[in-house]
C-alpha cells in the first residue's frame, strides 16, 4: 500500500542543555571591620593563630588551636567561630553549626557569626536555617555583599527564584563588581525566561571577569534559548577552552550545531560529552538526533535505545525509538515504541501517525485506521494522517470513507489529494 512520505530534518524540539550552575558562597575572611575580639590576651592571641591557619587551609592545626581558645575563654565569641569554621573546613558540618551556634548566643550581634553560621548550614543541606542566619548577618551589617549573595544562593537552592535575583540585586548593589553575583544572577533571570536582562548580566560578569566559566557557559546557554545559533557556539567554545571537560558545554555545542545544520560537528561535540558522561540521556539524545539527520539511521538507533531506557516516562524519547526503528525497517518494534509514547501521552500526534504507518506495514489497515482517526481528530489539518487514514479505509473495503477524507484534502493538499483520486475505485466528483 503506497503512503505520503513525510521528509524533513529531524530535529530536537526543546533545548536540552543543563541549565548555567550556581557558584555557592565560600567562608568569608575571618575578622571583619566592626566585629571585635572579646578575648583574654592570650586567648586573642590563639584566635590570631588559629586565623592564619584557616587561611593557610590547615584546618586540622587551626581545629587545635581554636579548642584550646575555647576552654581558656569560654565566654569568647571569637574562639568559638573560630573553632566552627575549622570544623566546618574539615567537613564535620554539624558540629561547626553548633560551635558557631555558641558564637552566636554569647554575641548575637556578631554579623560574621551570623554569615559562617549560614555556611555551615548549608553545607550541611539545613537551607532553611542558612537562610535565616544569612538573613539575620544582612540585617546586622547593612551592604554586607557576601551575606545578601549566599542569601541568594539559598533562595535558589530552595527554587525561591525571584527571592534570590533580589537578594542578589542587593549583594551587586553593595558591590557591583562581584562576578559571582552577576553571573548566579544571569542563570535566574534565565530560567525566568527573562533573557535579555540574563545576557546583560552575563556580560557584567564576564567584563568583570573574562575568564569566568560559569558565566561564559550561561551566556551561550541564553544565546541558544534566543535562537541566536552562532552566538551559542562561539560562547560554547569558549567555555570548553577554559573548561575542557565541561560535558554540558559539549551538549550546548552540539545543539547549536545540530540546529545550524553543521551535522558532522554536532555529532562530534556529542560524542566528545559522552567521553564524559556515558549515559548522559540530553548527550544520547543529540547524537541520535544527528545521526538522523545525517541519515545515519542504524547509528542512531543504539543511542536512541538507550535514551528510551534511561527516560521510560518520557514520550519524546519513546517516540524518537519508534521514528529509528521505522527508518530501519523494524516496523513491529516501531509500533511498540510508538504505543509506549501515546500510553505516555495520548496527544502526541507525531506518534500516533508514526504508530499507523507501522501498522500498515504489519498488515493491520483496522488498527492504522484507529491511530490515523485519532491524529486527525487531534489535527484536523494533518494532511499526511488523512491521505493514509484514506488508504487504510480503502484496504478494508470502505470507498466512502476514503472518498471523504478526499474532500478535505482537496482544500488541504492538492497534492495529495490527486494521488488519492488515482487510488479511487471510482473517480470523485
Amino acid at each position: 500500500m503506497g503512503r505520503a512520505a513525510v521528509a524533513g530534518v529531524f530535529v530536537l524540539v526543546v533545548a536540552t542543555t543543563s541549565s548555567p550552575r550556581l557558584a555557592v558562597g565560600q567562608v568569608a575572611s575571618p575578622a571583619l571591620p566592626g566585629d571585635a575580639i572579646d578575648a583574654s590576651s592570650s586567648a586573642e592571641e590563639a584566635v590570631g593563630r588559629g586565623w592564619a591557619l584557616v587561611r593557610q587551609g590547615r584546618f586540622e592545626d587551626a581545629f587545635a588551636v581554636f579548642r584550646g581558645a575555647t576552654r581558656d575563654a569560654p565566654e569568647a565569641a571569637s574562639a568559638f567561630l573560630g573553632l566552627g569554621v575549622a570544623l566546618s573546613g574539615l567537613g564535620r558540618s554539624d558540629e561547626a553549626v553548633a560551635a558557631l551556634r555558641k558564637a552566636v548566643r554569647l554575641q548575637p550581634d556578631f554579623a560574621l557569626a551570623r554569615y559562617s553560621l549560614g555556611v555551615a548550614c548549608e553545607k550541611a543541606g539545613r537551607l532553611d536555617e542558612a537562610m535565616e542566619a544569612f538573613r539575620a548577618a544582612a540585617r546586622l551589617k547593612p551592604g554586607y555583599a557576601a551575606a545578601e549573595y549566599n542569601l541568594g544562593v539559598v533562595y535558589a537552592k530552595l527554587g525561591r527564584s525571584e527571592d534570590g535575583i533580589t537578594a542578589y540585586r542587593r549583594a551587586l548593589a553593595a558591590e557591583p563588581g562581584h562576578a559571582d553575583a552577576l553571573a548566579n544572577l544571569g542563570a535566574l533571570l534565565g530560567k525566568a525566561g527573562r533573557h535579555g536582562e540574563a545576557l546583560e548580566a552575563y556580560e557584567r560578569a564576564l567584563a568583570v571577569r573574562p575568564g569566568h566559566v560559569d558565566a561564559r557557559y550561561g551566556l551561550g546557554w541564553t544565546y541558544a534559548r534566543l535562537g541566536r545559533w552562532n552566538e551559542a557556539v562561539a560562547a560554547y567554545m569558549r567555555t570548553l577552552e577554559l573548561e575542557p571537560r565541561r560535558a554540558a558545554a559539549w551538549i550546548g555545542l552540539g545543539l547549536a550545531n545540530d540546529n545550524l545544520g553543521r551535522y558532522t560537528k554536532a555529532a562530534e561535540a556529542y560524542a566528545q560529552a559522552l567521553r564524559l558522561r556515558p549515559d548522559d540521556a540530553d548527550a544520547l539524545l543529540g547524537l541520535g538526533t544527528t545521526y538522523g539527520n545525517l541519515d545515519r539511521w542504524a547509528d542512531a538507533l543504539p543511542a536512541l535505545a538507550t535514551v528510551a531506557t534511561l527516560k521510560k516516562d518520557d514520550a519524546g524519547a519513546q517516540y524518537s525509538l519508534g521514528r529509528a526503528y521505522a527508518k530501519v525497517g523494524r516496523p513491529a518494534a516501531a509500533a511498540e515504541a510508538y504505543r509506549r509514547a501515546v500510553l505516555l501521552q495520548p496527544n502526541h500526534v507525531a506518534a500516533l501517525f508514526g504508530f499507523g504507518l507501522s501498522e500498515v506495514d504489519l498488515g493491520r489497515p483496522a488498527e492504522a485506521v484507529q491511530a490515523f482517526r485519532k491524529a486527525v481528530a487531534l489535527q484536523p489539518d494533518h494532511a499526511p494522517a488523512r491521505f493514509n487514514l484514506a488508504l487504510a479505509l480503502l484496504a478494508l473495503g470502505d470507498a466512502g470513507g476514503a472518498r471523504d477524507e478526499h474532500r478535505v484534502l482537496r482544500d488541504l493538499d492538492p497534492n495529495l489529494a490527486t494521488q488519492l483520486a488515482l487510488r479511487l475505485p471510482e473517480p470523485p466528483p
